[in-house]
C-alpha cells in the first residue's frame, strides 16, 4: 500500500507542476505508471482504496483545472486532454 500511495503522490505533484506551468495551455499531459492501480484509481477514484481518497480527490482537482486551462473553445472532456496510462 505504501508504494501506490508514493506513486499516487508523485502523479500528484507531476499534475500541480504541470497545471503551474505555461504548458498548461497548449500542451497535453501524460502520466505514466508501472503500478496499474494506480492508473486505475486516478482513472476511478471511486475503486480506489479508501484510504487514498484524499490523494484522489486533489489529483481530481488538478485534472479539472488542466481541462480549464486548456485554452480550447467548448466544452472538453478530461479524457481529450489527459492521458493516464501503464
Amino acid at each position: 500500500m505504501k508504494f501506490l500511495r508514493t506513486e499516487l503522490l508523485a502523479i500528484k505533484e507531476a499534475f500541480t507542476l504541470f497545471v503551474a506551468s505555461k504548458w498548461v495551455t497548449s500542451h497535453g499531459f501524460m502520466v505514466e505508471s508501472d503500478l496499474a492501480n494506480a492508473i486505475l484509481w486516478v482513472n476511478y477514484p471511486d475503486k480506489a482504496h479508501w484510504r487514498m481518497v484524499n490523494i484522489l480527490n486533489l489529483i481530481g482537482i488538478l485534472k479539472r483545472k488542466v481541462v480549464r486551462s486548456s485554452g480550447k473553445g467548448g466544452v472538453m472532456r478530461a479524457a481529450e486532454l489527459l492521458v493516464v496510462h501503464n
